[in-house]
């Protein structure tokens, strides 16, 4: 955004600053936080530090490090009350939640879940730090409402050493000593965002998510309606008690699979490639009945549930596996 255009925004900026200023203690901090939020709107090609203190008008990047390194806030109520201030902005029928994860390369070892790993940043394995994030979107636009970091094998242990090193960082103890997977954090964002009452049509994930039957079922169990991609190979529960490939056992939605990936067009990197194919389940049948297919007692898809939720599944590319809505 140019100057003008957040200068147009001055008094909508200054109030959403104001509805959270009590999250942070220190007047400094609330200065500090409108000088953040200005610069990340800004046309600054780079939002580093140093050009974001350039922005704000200081004549160094000390006070925006500091703020975010010393300045003590309650993250989790702060992301609470941004989750709640987007949603009423952007909440319609069509509004999906959209779970994703990012990297971010680093030089050095000490940043919290810093340890080489394969990030869709780079398109390779680097040293990096990664995140998952829970994006919410419609068609009035989208976000990020919620975040979790990714610690990875490196960042997991018991000893003495390894607990200062976690405590160094900030990261609690129930996060240090076991790994917790990607779906598993995005399920826990998930049920975050259910327990605040958000409202949304579907969960979109690519087959990351979609290949984790824990984070499928977890759906399923709570009702929630899921447009997920799978891996090719998938197998997949059959009613007599074997399992089946994926694409043998559903080779409808596999024609389905490809005429999104026609649809959606995407371009190059993690994101635009279309790596598995759509799983469904319903969530709230209106005439259950035992499916044709897996025999499950829930409404079969008709063919243009089918192709409606095949749109639904490009929401995942325009902003940041599938259920059957039923009803």
């Amino acid at each position: 955004m140019s100057e003008a255009e957040i200068r147009s925004l001055d008094g909508e900026l200054e109030a959403l600053c104001v509805s959270v200023d009590d999250v942070f203690a220190r007047p400094a901090s609330r200065e500090n936080l409108r000088a953040m939020v200005r610069g990340l709107l800004s046309e600054v090609p780079r939002k580093n530090m140093w050009q974001l203190a350039e922005f704000a008008g200081h004549p160094n990047p000390d006070r925006l490090q500091g703020f975010l390194a010393k300045a003590a806030w309650d993250a989790d109520e702060l992301r609470d009350r941004v989750r709640a201030y987007a949603v009423a902005a952007l909440a319609d029928q069509d509004a999906v939640l959209i779970a994703d994860e990012t990297g971010d390369i680093k030089k050095g070892a000490k940043s919290a879940g810093v340890q080489r790993q394969y990030t869709g940043t780079a398109g390779r394995i680097e040293n990096a730090q990664v995140s998952v994030h829970l994006s919410y979107g419609s068609s009035r636009g989208r976000t990020l409402i919620d975040r979790e970091i990714y610690l990875g094998r490196a960042w997991a242990g018991t000893t003495a050493g390894h607990e200062q090193r976690c405590a160094e960082q900030g990261i609690p103890p129930e996060r240090a000593h076991a790994v917790a997977t990607k779906p598993e954090l995005a399920r826990r964002m998930l049920e975050r965002a259910d327990k605040a009452g958000v409202p949304f049509s579907y969960f979109l994930a690519d087959e990351v998510y979609g290949q984790s039957r824990a984070l499928r079922a977890w759906l399923e169990e709570h009702r929630i309606r899921y447009v997920l991609a799978i891996p090719k190979d998938e197998a997949l529960p059959l009613p007599d008690g074997r399992t089946r490939q994926y694409e043998k056992a559903w080779p409808d939605w596999w024609k389905l699979a490809d005429e999104v990936q026609a649809a959606v067009s995407p371009g190059s990197g993690s994101a635009g490639r279309w790596a598995g194919h759509l799983h469904c389940r319903c969530s709230r049948p209106s005439r259950p009945r035992r499916c044709c297919r897996c025999r499950r007692r829930h409404s079969c898809w008709p063919a243009g549930v089918q192709r409606r939720s095949a749109r639904t599944s490009t929401s995942r590319w325009a902003a940041p596996s599938t259920r059957c809505p039923g009803n």
